[in-house]
């Protein structure tokens, strides 16, 4: 995506970079990018990458057999320390420390 600071984002121009341009000191600082409707050289610090979402991020699909599992080792495990722990409004309540005068 190509910035421009006098449109909105939505409205911001889709181009392919086609060469970078090196400056004197070898830090690349401009390139040339082919849009739609024309080629031109923008910096490099108004190129900004194109948000795509992967498939690879995506969380795998549950299937019975691994709910079944996981019931089996939520079962075989025993976290419950003798006190129940309590909640309100989604948040767990501490028992105060009462000083004994």
């Amino acid at each position: 995506m190509v910035g421009a600071d006098n449109k909105k984002i939505i409205i911001w121009p889709l181009g392919r970079i086609t060469e970078i341009l090196p400056g004197k000191d070898g830090q690349v600082r401009l390139v040339r990018v082919q849009t739609s409707q024309q080629e031109f050289l923008h910096p490099i610090q108004r190129i900004y990458p194109l948000e795509i979402s992967s498939s690879d991020n995506l969380p795998t699909p549950v299937r019975p057999d691994d709910l079944k599992k996981s019931n089996e080792l939520s079962k075989s495990l025993d976290c419950t320390s003798g006190s129940e722990v309590k909640f309100s409004r989604s948040r767990r309540i501490k028992v105060p420390e009462r000083l004994n005068l």
